[in-house]
């Protein structure tokens, strides 16, 4: 026969901290759909102040040309990154026993968020024979790539901090 040792704590508050350990250690999914859905709101809320969720800083306002390129094609005045508004609700939200993330699948969706340089590249036409603009007719043009500046969707500010803090006493209390 084995011996056993029985080690007991006789303390005010233990058994709720080890009860709040073993929380933290079994599968979190309740608490993760919920961090999920705080930012989902958070990028959602990005899009409509147009400014980057961690600062609150506004987003860099559009270039002069593409203003006049939206403005022709009847989409000015709008909001930023909002022309056809894909990209707004191109974000979608997972979560699982220990992870919530945010992501999108468009491929403008990351130099959008961090900013950067596209590469040169060739313009072709999709659905006419040639291409028409600044009064020529063109098969095919060379972009030089642009700079596009950093007009953050994605992160948490102070509220959406809170917000998952009172997710977790909740889920620590229960």
């Amino acid at each position: 026969m084995s011996q056993s040792l029985v080690f007991r704590i006789d303390k005010p508050g233990v058994d709720r901290w080890f009860e709040r350990a073993r929380l933290l250690t079994q599968d979190a999914s309740e608490l993760m759909a919920g961090v999920a859905g705080v930012l989902a709101d958070e990028t959602e809320q990005a899009f409509e102040t147009e400014s980057d969720p961690t600062t609150g800083v506004p987003w860099a306002k559009l270039a002069a040309s593409t203003i006049e390129s939206r403005r022709k094609e009847g989409h000015w005045p709008g909001k930023i990154m909002q022309r056809s508004g894909q990209l707004a609700v191109s974000y979608v939200t997972d979560s699982g026993p220990d992870f919530a993330r945010i992501g999108s699948n468009k491929v403008q969706a990351a130099i959008q968020n961090q900013g950067g340089t596209t590469r040169p590249h060739t313009i072709k036409p999709r659905n006419k024979k040639a291409l028409a603009f600044g009064g020529g007719i063109y098969g095919a043009v060379q972009h030089p790539g642009s700079t596009l500046p950093a007009r953050p969707q994605m992160g948490l500010s102070d509220r959406g901090r809170e917000e998952i803090g009172d997710l977790l006493d909740s889920y620590l209390s229960d």
